[in-house]
């Protein structure tokens, strides 16, 4: 099914004017649609304008960027933040800046594809990645693997337990997590992986993540220490790129009450679903986390005739297998919720 969508107003979506529920995308909290951010966004873009044409190496910078990293890295638990104009340019920033330092790169089955270098592929399992790993480390070699993998799996070896990595010499190796679907969500408050993760003591801890999920933002983010934001401030990637536009930044930094709002709300959203799923039902989800994943086209199918709009195509865009996600977001109402209910017994029957 394909299909061109009017616009999304957050818990609608109107394909030629008719609406539907929508519980697609991945504005898990809402931001965008929200009236209050949308009144802030308004103010800061009269005070910043709609972007800014220069490069953050400039003689002359706007102190906002600096102000949002500090923030950010208090937030997360991490040393310091780098912001850049989207998660895919976190990623290849990471990936291109570690592999000219020399690391050879192993990426986790399911590692995202804004990680990836050239023709680089993950390991299929995760039995053939631990083994290639200690089989470098036992030839004592002088530069520390990296290891890339999304914090978020839905096959249990992400977020909260992290279980294949305890099968390998964390303190030997560079752990690069993708976070892009986790922070604003998942953790203390919605305040992402990075404190999780530093108790698997890995040998040096990052974090790169796209900003334009939950917390609604147009850029990325990259967390770790100080001597690795140092080092890609200083590339070509950074300085030759331009940065997020500044208004939003200024919006985000005003608007923290509202982001603890829409994240209490997602919570409560969670619960009053899964109290309400059928027995049996089709889904497989991260406790916590707003997605519930399905395979069945059918389900998508009898989902949209009952006027309820899904995802379902093949996530990495390489004509794979298909991929369903129905999503929850701050800006459902119990109401809508019932309605979903609705559709899922009548298709169980």
């Amino acid at each position: 099914m394909k299909f061109h969508v009017d616009h999304i107003d957050g818990r609608l979506a109107y394909i030629k004017q008719r609406p539907y529920h929508y519980f697609g995308g991945t504005s898990y909290l809402g931001i965008p649609y929200l009236k209050e951010f949308k009144e802030i966004l308004k103010d800061k873009l009269d005070h910043y304008g709609t972007s800014y044409g220069s490069s953050r190496h400039s003689n002359f910078r706007l102190s906002i960027y600096e102000e949002a990293e500090a923030y950010l890295s208090r937030w997360s638990g991490s040393e310091t933040c780098l912001t850049v104009s989207s998660g895919y340019l976190a990623g290849q920033m990471l990936s291109t800046s570690l592999q000219e330092e020399g690391h050879p790169l192993y990426y986790a089955p399911q590692a995202h594809t804004a990680m990836y270098r050239a023709q680089a592929k993950p390991f299929t399992s995760w039995k053939q990645l631990q083994e290639e790993l200690q089989d470098y480390l036992s030839r004592k070699q002088a530069k520390a693997p990296v290891l890339f993998m999304d914090s978020l799996d839905n096959t249990g070896a992400g977020y909260p337990d992290f279980p294949n990595l305890e099968k390998l010499p964390m303190d030997k190796i560079i752990l690069v997590l993708d976070d892009s679907h986790g922070i604003g969500v998942i953790g203390e408050g919605g305040k992402g992986i990075y404190n999780t993760a530093a108790s698997l003591n890995p040998l040096e801890l990052i974090s790169c993540a796209s900003l334009n999920k939950a917390m609604g933002i147009p850029g990325g983010i990259i967390l770790g220490n100080r001597a690795r934001t140092e080092k890609l401030r200083n590339t070509p990637f950074f300085s030759g790129a331009s940065p997020i536009p500044p208004a939003y930044l200024a919006a985000y930094l005003s608007a923290p009450a509202l982001y603890q709002q829409q994240y209490l709300k997602l919570q409560e959203q969670i619960s009053y679903f899964e109290s309400l799923l059928p027995p049996g039902h089709p889904f497989t989800r991260i406790a916590g986390h707003p997605v519930y994943t399905f395979e069945a086209g059918a389900l998508a199918e009898h989902l949209f005739l009952a006027g309820i709009l899904t995802t379902y195509f093949p996530y990495s865009g390489s004509g794979g297998g298909q991929n369903g996600r129905l999503v929850l977001n701050a800006n459902h109402t119990p109401g809508d919720i019932d309605q979903l209910i609705v559709a899922l017994q009548n298709y169980s029957k």
